[in-house]
Protein backbone atom coordinates (compact mmCIF):
# COMPACT_ATOMS: atom_id res chain seq x y z
CA UNK A 1 0.00 0.00 0.00
CA UNK A 2 2.77 2.30 1.03
CA UNK A 3 4.53 1.97 -2.72
CA UNK A 4 0.91 2.17 -4.60
CA UNK A 5 0.55 5.77 -2.26
CA UNK A 6 4.01 7.27 -3.42
CA UNK A 7 3.13 6.49 -6.98
CA UNK A 8 -0.26 8.51 -6.32
CA UNK A 9 2.20 11.31 -4.95
CA UNK A 10 4.47 11.06 -7.49
CA UNK A 11 1.91 11.20 -10.15
CA UNK A 12 -0.07 14.22 -8.62
CA UNK A 13 3.62 16.04 -8.33
CA UNK A 14 4.06 15.23 -11.87
CA UNK A 15 0.88 17.18 -12.90
CA UNK A 16 1.76 20.42 -10.61
CA UNK A 17 4.65 20.39 -12.32
CA UNK A 18 3.24 20.97 -15.39
CA UNK A 19 2.31 24.60 -14.76
CA UNK A 20 6.27 25.68 -13.59
CA UNK A 21 6.66 25.58 -17.22
CA UNK A 22 3.46 27.08 -18.62
CA UNK A 23 1.56 28.49 -16.27
CA UNK A 24 -1.53 29.19 -18.64
CA UNK A 25 -4.82 27.45 -18.01
CA UNK A 26 -5.41 24.10 -18.74
CA UNK A 27 -7.92 21.68 -19.52
CA UNK A 28 -8.47 18.23 -17.85
CA UNK A 29 -7.83 16.52 -21.20
CA UNK A 30 -4.71 18.72 -21.91
CA UNK A 31 -3.28 17.32 -18.05
CA UNK A 32 -4.04 13.98 -18.89
CA UNK A 33 -2.54 13.94 -21.99
CA UNK A 34 0.84 15.77 -20.88
CA UNK A 35 0.47 13.06 -17.76
CA UNK A 36 -0.21 10.41 -19.97
CA UNK A 37 -3.01 9.33 -17.88
CA UNK A 38 -6.59 8.51 -17.82
CA UNK A 39 -9.12 11.45 -17.47
CA UNK A 40 -10.68 9.74 -14.00
CA UNK A 41 -7.44 9.37 -12.44
CA UNK A 42 -6.18 12.61 -13.02
CA UNK A 43 -9.21 14.24 -12.12
CA UNK A 44 -8.95 12.73 -8.59
CA UNK A 45 -5.60 13.86 -8.37
CA UNK A 46 -6.31 17.39 -9.76
CA UNK A 47 -8.92 17.57 -6.85
CA UNK A 48 -7.01 16.76 -4.20
CA UNK A 49 -4.44 19.38 -5.57
CA UNK A 50 -7.49 22.14 -5.15
CA UNK A 51 -8.19 20.92 -2.34
CA UNK A 52 -4.97 21.98 -0.89
CA UNK A 53 -5.01 25.05 -3.01
CA UNK A 54 -1.94 24.39 -4.67
CA UNK A 55 -4.31 24.43 -8.03
CA UNK A 56 -7.19 26.22 -8.38
CA UNK A 57 -9.77 25.38 -11.17
CA UNK A 58 -11.81 28.22 -12.99
CA UNK A 59 -15.80 28.18 -12.51
CA UNK A 60 -16.72 29.03 -15.95
CA UNK A 61 -13.78 27.07 -18.09
CA UNK A 62 -13.05 24.42 -15.55
CA UNK A 63 -9.63 24.78 -16.54
CA UNK A 64 -6.85 24.62 -13.97
CA UNK A 65 -4.24 26.99 -13.06
CA UNK A 66 -1.66 27.66 -10.26
CA UNK A 67 -3.26 27.84 -6.93
CA UNK A 68 -2.76 30.51 -4.20
CA UNK A 69 -1.07 28.29 -1.29
CA UNK A 70 1.98 28.19 -3.69
CA UNK A 71 2.23 31.83 -2.59
CA UNK A 72 3.10 31.53 1.15
CA UNK A 73 5.45 27.82 0.45
CA UNK A 74 6.83 30.59 -1.71
CA UNK A 75 7.70 32.91 0.56
CA UNK A 76 8.77 30.80 3.41
CA UNK A 77 11.42 29.04 1.21
CA UNK A 78 12.78 32.29 0.06
CA UNK A 79 12.79 34.18 3.68
CA UNK A 80 14.62 30.78 4.70
CA UNK A 81 16.78 30.98 2.03
CA UNK A 82 16.95 34.50 0.26
CA UNK A 83 18.38 32.69 -3.48
CA UNK A 84 15.79 34.77 -5.66
CA UNK A 85 16.40 38.12 -4.19
CA UNK A 86 19.95 37.67 -4.90
CA UNK A 87 20.15 35.65 -7.86
CA UNK A 88 17.73 38.12 -9.50
CA UNK A 89 19.91 41.32 -9.80
CA UNK A 90 23.45 39.26 -10.78
CA UNK A 91 21.97 37.60 -13.26
CA UNK A 92 20.76 40.85 -14.75
CA UNK A 93 23.96 42.38 -14.01
CA UNK A 94 25.59 39.75 -16.15
CA UNK A 95 23.23 40.42 -19.42
CA UNK A 96 23.66 43.93 -19.29
CA UNK A 97 27.81 43.87 -18.83
CA UNK A 98 27.71 41.44 -21.62
CA UNK A 99 24.58 42.22 -23.74
CA UNK A 100 23.23 38.45 -24.18
CA UNK A 101 20.52 36.08 -22.59
CA UNK A 102 21.51 35.27 -19.15
CA UNK A 103 20.05 32.74 -16.49
CA UNK A 104 20.33 30.93 -13.82
CA UNK A 105 18.66 27.13 -13.39
CA UNK A 106 18.71 24.36 -10.64
CA UNK A 107 18.24 20.91 -10.52
CA UNK A 108 14.89 18.87 -11.29
CA UNK A 109 13.49 15.74 -12.13
CA UNK A 110 16.98 15.04 -14.16
CA UNK A 111 17.46 17.92 -15.71
CA UNK A 112 17.58 21.83 -14.98
CA UNK A 113 14.60 23.97 -14.80
CA UNK A 114 15.27 27.83 -15.34
CA UNK A 115 14.18 30.11 -12.44
CA UNK A 116 15.56 33.60 -13.04
CA UNK A 117 16.31 34.90 -16.39
CA UNK A 118 17.66 38.29 -18.21
CA UNK A 119 16.71 38.69 -21.58
CA UNK A 120 19.09 40.36 -23.93
CA UNK A 121 18.17 44.04 -25.11
CA UNK A 122 19.64 43.12 -28.73
CA UNK A 123 16.58 42.35 -31.77
CA UNK A 124 18.91 39.14 -32.33
CA UNK A 125 18.81 36.75 -29.28
CA UNK A 126 18.65 33.69 -27.66
CA UNK A 127 14.79 33.89 -26.39
CA UNK A 128 14.55 31.44 -22.73
CA UNK A 129 11.44 31.25 -20.61
CA UNK A 130 11.35 31.16 -16.85
CA UNK A 131 10.71 27.26 -16.29
CA UNK A 132 11.98 26.00 -19.29
CA UNK A 133 13.72 22.46 -19.02
CA UNK A 134 17.26 21.98 -19.57
CA UNK A 135 18.58 18.55 -20.34
CA UNK A 136 21.64 17.54 -18.39
CA UNK A 137 23.50 15.58 -21.57
CA UNK A 138 23.69 18.31 -23.94
CA UNK A 139 22.79 21.77 -22.63
CA UNK A 140 25.72 23.83 -21.98
CA UNK A 141 23.90 24.15 -18.17
CA UNK A 142 23.41 20.85 -17.75
CA UNK A 143 27.31 19.61 -18.41
CA UNK A 144 28.13 22.33 -16.00
CA UNK A 145 26.19 20.53 -13.58
CA UNK A 146 27.38 17.11 -14.21
CA UNK A 147 31.09 18.21 -14.11
CA UNK A 148 30.57 19.84 -10.91
CA UNK A 149 28.92 16.48 -10.05
CA UNK A 150 30.25 13.28 -7.95
CA UNK A 151 31.47 10.59 -11.04
CA UNK A 152 28.56 7.92 -8.79
CA UNK A 153 26.08 11.20 -9.98
CA UNK A 154 27.26 11.50 -13.02
CA UNK A 155 26.68 8.00 -14.63
CA UNK A 156 23.40 7.38 -12.57
CA UNK A 157 22.00 10.70 -14.27
CA UNK A 158 23.05 9.54 -17.93
CA UNK A 159 21.21 6.24 -17.61
CA UNK A 160 18.28 7.32 -19.51
CA UNK A 161 17.54 7.90 -22.98
CA UNK A 162 20.22 10.52 -24.34
CA UNK A 163 17.77 12.44 -27.04
CA UNK A 164 19.35 14.58 -29.94
CA UNK A 165 18.17 17.92 -30.21
CA UNK A 166 20.01 19.16 -33.16
CA UNK A 167 23.04 17.53 -35.11
CA UNK A 168 26.08 18.37 -33.14
CA UNK A 169 24.26 17.20 -29.58
CA UNK A 170 25.53 14.61 -27.41
CA UNK A 171 23.23 11.28 -27.03
CA UNK A 172 26.59 9.51 -26.39
CA UNK A 173 27.71 8.59 -22.75
CA UNK A 174 31.45 8.92 -23.85
CA UNK A 175 30.40 12.06 -25.77
CA UNK A 176 29.09 13.59 -22.24
CA UNK A 177 31.86 12.23 -20.35
CA UNK A 178 34.19 14.07 -22.69
CA UNK A 179 32.04 17.16 -22.55
CA UNK A 180 32.59 16.96 -19.03
CA UNK A 181 36.28 16.38 -18.50
CA UNK A 182 36.74 19.41 -20.70
CA UNK A 183 34.41 21.47 -18.39
CA UNK A 184 36.12 20.30 -15.20
CA UNK A 185 39.56 20.99 -16.65
CA UNK A 186 38.61 24.99 -18.24
CA UNK A 187 36.18 25.30 -14.73
CA UNK A 188 32.98 26.20 -17.05
CA UNK A 189 31.49 24.14 -20.01
CA UNK A 190 30.95 25.53 -23.09
CA UNK A 191 29.01 24.26 -26.00
CA UNK A 192 27.97 25.44 -29.51
CA UNK A 193 24.87 23.83 -31.07
CA UNK A 194 24.34 21.25 -28.86
CA UNK A 195 21.27 21.96 -27.40
CA UNK A 196 19.79 24.50 -30.03
CA UNK A 197 21.03 25.14 -33.51
CA UNK A 198 23.06 28.20 -34.17
CA UNK A 199 23.53 29.12 -30.11
CA UNK A 200 26.30 29.09 -27.46
CA UNK A 201 25.89 28.49 -24.75
CA UNK A 202 28.91 28.87 -21.37
CA UNK A 203 27.85 27.93 -17.91
CA UNK A 204 29.20 27.73 -14.73
CA UNK A 205 28.48 25.58 -11.24
CA UNK A 206 27.45 26.86 -8.16
CA UNK A 207 28.09 24.69 -4.73
CA UNK A 208 27.11 25.34 -1.18
CA UNK A 209 29.37 24.82 2.00
CA UNK A 210 28.53 20.84 1.12
CA UNK A 211 30.01 20.72 -1.96
CA UNK A 212 26.78 19.68 -3.42
CA UNK A 213 25.68 22.36 -6.68
CA UNK A 214 22.99 24.49 -5.87
CA UNK A 215 22.35 26.03 -9.46
CA UNK A 216 24.04 27.07 -12.81
CA UNK A 217 24.77 30.47 -13.96
CA UNK A 218 24.79 30.65 -17.65
CA UNK A 219 24.93 32.78 -20.53
CA UNK A 220 23.24 32.04 -24.04
CA UNK A 221 24.42 33.56 -27.25
CA UNK A 222 23.76 33.48 -31.03
CA UNK A 223 26.88 31.35 -32.54
CA UNK A 224 27.67 34.52 -35.09
CA UNK A 225 28.52 36.69 -32.16
CA UNK A 226 30.53 34.30 -30.64
CA UNK A 227 34.39 34.65 -30.05
CA UNK A 228 37.78 33.87 -28.44
CA UNK A 229 37.02 37.48 -26.92
CA UNK A 230 33.24 36.80 -26.24
CA UNK A 231 34.13 33.59 -24.55
CA UNK A 232 36.71 35.38 -22.36
CA UNK A 233 34.49 38.21 -21.34
CA UNK A 234 31.22 36.34 -20.66
CA UNK A 235 33.44 33.73 -18.24
CA UNK A 236 34.95 36.43 -16.80
CA UNK A 237 31.14 37.99 -15.62
CA UNK A 238 30.38 34.49 -15.02
CA UNK A 239 33.50 33.74 -12.59
CA UNK A 240 32.83 37.28 -10.46
CA UNK A 241 29.08 36.19 -9.81
CA UNK A 242 29.91 32.48 -9.03
CA UNK A 243 32.36 33.77 -5.95
CA UNK A 244 29.54 35.88 -4.56
CA UNK A 245 26.97 33.47 -5.08
CA UNK A 246 28.86 30.61 -3.36
CA UNK A 247 28.88 32.86 -0.60
CA UNK A 248 24.91 32.86 -1.04
CA UNK A 249 24.49 29.35 -0.88
CA UNK A 250 26.99 28.49 1.87
CA UNK A 251 25.42 30.82 4.12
Amino acid sequence: MRVVGMKSVTKALGLLQQFTHDPELKSLGQIASVARLDKATTRRMLLALCEFGLLEQNVKTRNYSIGPAVLPLARAREKFKPVLSMVEPMVQQISTDVGETAHFSVFSQKALSVVVVAQSPKTIRVHISEGSKLPLHTSGAGIAFLAASSDETVERLLNQELRKYTPHSYTSVQAVYEAVAAARTKGYAFTQQTYEEDVCGISTAITDDAGLVAGIISVATPIQRMNKEVEEKIVDKLQGVKASLVEVFSG
